[in-house]
């Protein structure tokens, strides 16, 4: 058997495959952050819509215990929800310093303007601790 020699990939070959992963990379990240604020901003519109619909505080017991067993709901609900919150926030801080040089600035301003506002949502309904 011949003794059969493996051409290695130039260094600009190698480096250009480098970036063009990274760039995947970085289009996948800005995808699942984008992904990730329409579920919760969606979740968040039912969150809204489930406190609008609260009655004022009953002076029946049974009704006063359903109206507080409804708002633990929200409540726990409301507590699951701040990991995926807190893991879109990072991502999206996270594109913001790594993915000028993929991203473009108007794609990264509509990010960052679209998680703050899903925090000050949050925040006026007293939901992000």
């Amino acid at each position: 058997m011949a003794n059969v020699r493996r051409k290695r990939p130039k260094p600009s070959l190698i480096g250009s495959l480098f970036l063009y992963h990274q760039q995947q990379a970085v289009q996948e990240k800005f995808r699942q952050a984008g992904q990730s604020l329409d579920d919760l901003n969606a979740w968040l519109d039912k969150v809204e819509r489930e406190l609008a619909g609260q009655q004022a505080p009953s002076e029946d017991v049974d009704s006063l215990r359903a109206q507080i067993k409804g708002l633990k709901a929200v409540k726990d609900d409301v507590d699951e929800h701040s990991r995926p919150v807190s893991h879109t926030w990072d991502l999206i801080v996270e594109l913001t310093e790594t993915g000028a040089d993929v991203l473009s600035s108007a794609e990264l301003s509509q990010l960052q303007n679209e998680g703050k506002r899903l925090k000050e949502r949050l925040n006026q309904k007293c939901l992000l601790k």
